[in-house]
């Protein structure tokens, strides 16, 4: 019996050296409508560019999503007309439609650069930060982050009444994160990590002083919150001069009234604009806890490298919960990060595995990537530094389900899975604060890039 189904064009646009892609990303969208669309009545349908007139001014008109995937070139067209970039470029970026960009970084041979073509795409993906993209090397990691980037983009574009996807991978920003409500947590957290980060922090002013670089030292702390960290690491040390950018302004306020310094000087600028804002470039560039909240992961991390001159630093700390360890086994410490993963505005809590990967991608490359990885973990501590424990790695899972329970528009489902969740994180507290014998231990990872 004939469906009545909802139907979005996806334009793919695509040159024809990579034609693997193209195959894929059908696969994907396959994947999609097979496992999410047909309960919604919803079909994904792919209009391949090379079979439409792409330099129609009404293009947008028949196109709902935009799937572009580049390698060496533009892609373009005959006789001169748009290039398959123009016309992503044009549809995402000046007709604001839904987008998913994807960039190879596999080997380039050398007979088949085109010196033109190359810088021209380049620019291109500058440009795209505005909308943000992905990077891959290969068919399966373009598979995932499109299949990601789908999730997302689907559950943006339908209203609530409609499909949310339930991808574990579709968490990768913006989160719901609410930090007005975190203070304290992030005052804790700031002390937990303190030695990680100090330790890296000298690292980074002897590369600076071996590349000639002397002090007064530049620091953009992009994202800072409260300004717990940017103060504790740089506050009222003559080696750096801080400029510490947050997007959320009541928050800003209690950074200059509460973690002031003479060598700090808080600015309320959204970290996407940053390019916008003319700060010139700095020594030290470091994001603390920030990439796992926010969209367009790769696009903002370029943004930052293109404010750290020349031998210069990034640093970035994040969230990972791939190493997470428990014992004894625990079903309930086992579904709690589970279903953290799943709820849709949650955090990206596996941001870290692919941060030191993301900064080997950079343009131009670094020059070096270290990574430091501390373990955290509650053997030997008191009852009081479980706590902490607990506090900064584990209790704010809950509010990503308290949010959606929350909401006009909770489901039933919604309100069910926030109750239950609070219930299991009471026992989990009570056994990880109250038992010695219980060990939980997480790993962060801090990477640093030298340009």
């Amino acid at each position: 019996m004939p469906i009545e189904s909802t139907v979005y064009h996806v334009l793919l646009a695509m040159p024809s050296e990579i034609d693997a892609e193209r195959q894929a990303a059908k696969d994907v969208l396959l994947d999609w409508n097979a496992s999410t669309g047909r309960q919604q009545n919803i079909h994904l349908a792919p209009v391949d560019a090379n079979h439409v007139d792409v330099s129609r001014s009404d293009l947008a008109d028949d196109i709902d999503i935009v799937l572009g995937a580049f390698w060496t070139t533009v892609g373009d067209g005959p006789t001169g007309g748009a290039s398959l970039a123009d016309t992503v470029k044009r549809l995402a970026i000046e007709d604001d439609l839904p987008a998913m960009i994807g960039f190879s970084e596999r080997d380039i041979p050398t007979n088949q650069l085109d010196p033109d073509q190359y810088e021209r795409l380049q620019d291109f993906r500058d440009e795209c930060r505005a909308t943000g993209y992905f990077t891959y090397v290969d068919r399966a990691e373009f598979e995932q982050q499109l299949s990601n980037a789908l999730a997302r983009t689907m559950d943006q574009l339908l209203s609530p009444s409609e499909a949310r996807s339930d991808s574990a991978d579709d968490h990768d920003g913006p989160s719901e994160y609410d930090p007005e409500v975190d203070h304290e947590r992030l005052q804790l957290s700031a002390a937990m990590h303190r030695e990680q980060d100090e330790r890296n922090i000298d690292r980074i002013v002897e590369r600076l002083q071996e590349n000639g670089i002397k002090p007064p030292y530049s620091v953009l702390d992009a994202g800072c919150g409260y300004g717990t960290v940017t103060q504790s690491r740089f506050g009222n040390d003559d080696r750096f001069d801080v400029v510490a950018i947050d997007e959320a302004e009541d928050i800003l306020e209690v950074a200059k009234d509460r973690y002031s310094a003479s060598n700090i000087q808080y600015r309320w600028l959204d970290v996407n604009n940053l390019d916008k804002a003319d700060l010139g470039t700095f020594d030290i560039v470091f994001a603390s806890y920030l990439f796992h909240h926010i969209a367009n992961q790769e696009s903002v991390l370029s943004l930052l490298w293109e404010h750290v001159r020349d031998d210069g630093v990034l640093a970035v700390r994040s969230c990972e919960d791939g190493q997470h360890m428990h014992y004894p086994p625990e079903d309930e410490m086992d579904w709690i990060v589970e279903k953290t993963d799943e709820i849709p505005g949650s955090s990206d809590r596996s941001h870290g595995r692919r941060l030191p990967t993301h900064l080997k991608r950079l343009s131009p490359p670094p020059a070096d990537v270290w990574l430091d990885l501390k373990n955290y973990h509650t053997v030997g501590r008191d009852s009081g530094e479980r706590r902490d424990y607990w506090d900064v790695f584990h209790s704010n899972r809950l509010h990503y389900a308290k949010v959606r329970a929350e909401r006009d528009d909770a489901t039933r489902e919604d309100k069910q899975l926030y109750e239950t969740m609070a219930d299991r994180m009471d026992r989990l507290e009570d056994k990880i604060i109250g038992n010695e014998h219980v060990f939980d231990g997480k790993s962060v990872p801090l990477a640093v890039a030298v340009k």
